[in-house]
């Protein structure tokens, strides 16, 4: 989902759903970030090389590893 959504690998997220991960710390970063398939989450997000951080919304969905 997140790669459909345009983020990339060096993102760094700064923001979920308007709540600043400094505050939250990983494990409450990571409880909102997953969540119920189809609903969305926002993401703030820091790109190298872009003057701003970026806004992208991100419909949540099944993540599949491959082995």
């Amino acid at each position: 989902p997140a790669a459909l959504s345009g983020l990339r690998n060096d993102d760094e997220i700064l923001a979920v759903d308007g709540q600043e991960v400094s505050e939250l710390g990983l494990g409450r970063t990571v409880e909102l970030i997953r969540g119920e398939e189809g609903v969305e989450v926002s993401l703030q997000v820091r790109r190298p090389g872009e003057p701003y951080p970026l806004n992208v919304r991100i419909e949540r969905g099944r993540v599949v590893y491959d082995n």
